[in-house]
């Protein structure tokens, strides 16, 4: 694995994973000199209760199935929360790992357990949402906005629909759609 380059690494449950998280990936290769993505799938969360969280095998599936077109969009799993997992990453490698992100996780960022450490680590890039949210004000010098239409899909709007019995076309790839429908996920509120 040695001399990858520059590796961007998507964090979340992605409890389902969409196609706003495909967008993240799409943008970092493109504006952030990403060589890869990785997405890491939490084993759950240690600082947020996820009540309708699927097993993480389901998750990692899903997942795969999400990015399994991009050959430079890998899939890992991941410790519980983000701290955890950035310290065990392969240190061998001559990779320079950076962290993308929503613009809501962010901008929330100081406030994290650890979330100063995770900002002395290294360069972060976000993605705007469309839902008009205000600018980052972090005084954070490796912070950088990805240009973007905005994303307005979140994985709770996913699983609302779902347990609604509605469709969600255009929300996921059409692979991660029929894996949820295959087995039956995400239909009990």
């Amino acid at each position: 694995m040695p001399g990858m380059g520059k590796i961007g690494l998507l964090f979340g449950s992605f409890n389902p994973v969409h196609n706003g998280h495909r967008a993240i990936a799409e943008a970092a290769l493109a504006q952030a000199g990403c060589d890869e993505v990785w997405f890491i799938v939490q084993s759950d969360n240690r600082y947020k209760q996820q009540p309708n969280l699927l097993p993480i095998a389901h998750r990692l599936a899903l997942t795969r199935l999400a990015v399994s077109p991009h050959a430079r969009i890998k899939v890992r799993p991941g410790a519980s929360d983000m701290i955890t997992t950035l310290r065990t990453l392969p240190k061998q490698t001559a990779s320079r790992y950076v962290l993308l992100m929503g613009q809501d996780l962010a901008a929330t960022l100081p406030q994290w357990p650890d979330g100063d450490k995770i900002l002395e680590m290294g360069e972060i890039y976000y993605y705007p949402r469309r839902d008009n949210q205000a600018p980052i004000r972090l005084q954070y010098p490796h912070l950088h906005a990805l240009r973007s239409d905005g994303i307005d899909i979140s994985s709770a709007q996913i699983r609302q629909l779902l347990a609604q019995h509605q469709p969600i076309t255009n929300l996921v790839p059409p692979p991660v759609a029929d894996y949820i429908q295959a087995h039956q996920l995400y239909t009990q509120s």
